[in-house]
Parts: structure tokens; C-alpha cells; sequence
């Protein structure tokens, strides 16, 4: 059985095929020639010779990097997470989260104090045209109509740059906003020492650590970064699976004609034995 939801999610049991930050950073220092370091500096998954200073920083950096480079190699179903953020009433500007990357997808929005409202979708513009909109009225007010994506000026001691959704007209009453987008994800630490995405990538990101340290440590690429080329091949198409197998019809209209001599401007729908086979 499930456990109790916490934060949203169900508490259930790892693959045990999957491997913690500790095993990245071992098989690291391993790979280096130092051992696989001690409890202390890889969070318990071995017990042996002990890194220096220079070594435990070079381990950290090559895993580090290593879990990134994978992050961005393609655009993994599992660092597209949905949110709500919510609209205050009287704004027409709110902060997106911290790890927010880009959106993926539609926004829809519904009143925070209207029980059953209906989810409605919100089109992306350009920051331009809703500065146009509010030029010819400044006061607008009501449900968001549209929405844009505005990167805030300047970064900070603890933050890089930021970005928040600039929407008009200014809200009439609190929202609910649904957003899907792509995550900035965490450096691994001891308290959440799993990747994204599961035990099917593990050994293909500890691939990808392994191709890091062998360039710094011999300035050319090898074959751990070809063995990590092969892994994330196979990454790809497992994650594949993961994505909608169905995205509508493709069709071509682009040389119909409203008339008798080419019928196919409408067609019917998609059929087999008798059933549409088109989505709702």
C-alpha cells in the first residue's frame, strides 16, 4: 500500500538499481586513481583512503558538472514539472519559482475563491505587445487574458538571473495559476542524493561524470566519453517512451481549395473497425 501523501507526493520504496550522490563521487575518485574516499566525504557509500582538499574539490566539480552536462543534453520529460503559483488580486507582475527555466506548454489560470472553477488557457505574447495593451489602458482590470515571460534585471550575492510573468489586464481577485516548465535543478547533497529522473539514467549520468573527470584529468576526450555518447543514446529513447504517442492528425490543407474539385478541406474522422481513433 501507499503511505500517506506528503508534499504531494506518495513515500514509496527506491529502486534499488538507482545510485546516491555518494556512488557518483566514489566511482569518480576511483576512476581518478585516489580510492573511493571516506564515509565522511561520500556519504557513507564506502569506507576507504581519504581524499585531500584538492581531491575531494576535484571529485565534487567532476560530478557536479557531470549530473549538468546530462540536465541539458536533451529536453527530459522528468525536469518538466507542473506548478501553481498564485495571482494576488491587484498585480500585473509575479515572480516565477527559483528554478524556473521556460515554460513548456500552455497556462491556465482559475479563480482562487470561485469553488469548481474552470481552468482556462492564457496565449504567451511578447512583453511588447501586453506594454501596448496597458498604453491604451492603463487601469484594466479581470481574469488574465495574456501572458509573457519578463527576465527581472540584475543578479544578487545568492541568485543569478530570475524571471516572472508579466500578464494583463491587472488581476480583479485572487488566482490559481497552472504552469509547466522546465526545472533548474539542485546540485545533489546528502539529504537528497538522487538525480531526476531514476534508476533508468543512473549509469548513464555516472557515464557522464566519468567523461568529465577523464578530461580534466588527461585534456582530451576518451572513451569514457564515448561509452557516455552510447548511455545517452539509450537514455533518450527510454525516455521517449515517457512522451504522448499520439499527437493529433497530421494533415496538409495547404493546397485545398473551398470547392467541389478538392473535397478534403474537411475530412471525417480518424477511423478503425468502426471507432474514431482521433483525441479528444
Amino acid at each position: 500500500m501507499f503511505a500517506p501523501k506528503q508534499k504531494g507526493r506518495c513515500v514509496i520504496a527506491e529502486s534499488s538499481l538507482n545510485l546516491k550522490l555518494g556512488t557518483y563521487m566514489g566511482q569518480v575518485g576511483h576512476f581518478l586513481g585516489w580510492g573511493f574516499g571516506d564515509a565522511s566525504q561520500n556519504y557513507g557509500a564506502y569506507s576507504d583512503t581519504t581524499w585531500t582538499t584538492f581531491q575531494l574539490a576535484e571529485v565534487t566539480f567532476a560530478v557536479q558538472s557531470g549530473i549538468s552536462q546530462f540536465y541539458f543534453s536533451n529536453e527530459w520529460t522528468f525536469l518538466k514539472p507542473t506548478s501553481q503559483i498564485q495571482i494576488p488580486a491587484g498585480v500585473n507582475v509575479v515572480q516565477l519559482p527559483d528554478d524556473f527555466g521556460g515554460f513548456e506548454g500552455q497556462l491556465t489560470i482559475a479563480s482562487a475563491i470561485t469553488p469548481n472553477s474552470i481552468y482556462r488557457p492564457v496565449p504567451f505574447i511578447l512583453p511588447g505587445q501586453i506594454d501596448q495593451m496597458f498604453s491604451v489602458n492603463p487601469t484594466a482590470t479581470g481574469p488574465m487574458t495574456w501572458a509573457s515571460q519578463q527576465p527581472i534585471k540584475g543578479t544578487t550575492q545568492v541568485g543569478a538571473t530570475r524571471e516572472q510573468l508579466y500578464f494583463f489586464p491587472i488581476s480583479d481577485q485572487v488566482y490559481v495559476a497552472n504552469i509547466r516548465y522546465y526545472i533548474l535543478a539542485d546540485m545533489l547533497t546528502g539529504s537528497s542524493p538522487y538525480v531526476y529522473g531514476g534508476a533508468q539514467h543512473s549509469q548513464t549520468i555516472l557515464q557522464s561524470c566519468l567523461a568529465i573527470a577523464e578530461f580534466r584529468k588527461d585534456n582530451e576526450i576518451g572513451p569514457q566519453n564515448a561509452k557516455y555518447a552510447e548511455l545517452l543514446a539509450v537514455s533518450k529513447r527510454a525516455d521517449n517512451r515517457l512522451k504522448p504517442q499520439q499527437f493529433g492528425r497530421n494533415k496538409d490543407t495547404s493546397d485545398a481549395w473551398r470547392g467541389y474539385r478538392f473535397p478534403f478541406w474537411n475530412v471525417g474522422p480518424n477511423l478503425y473497425q468502426g471507432q474514431s481513433m482521433n483525441p479528444p
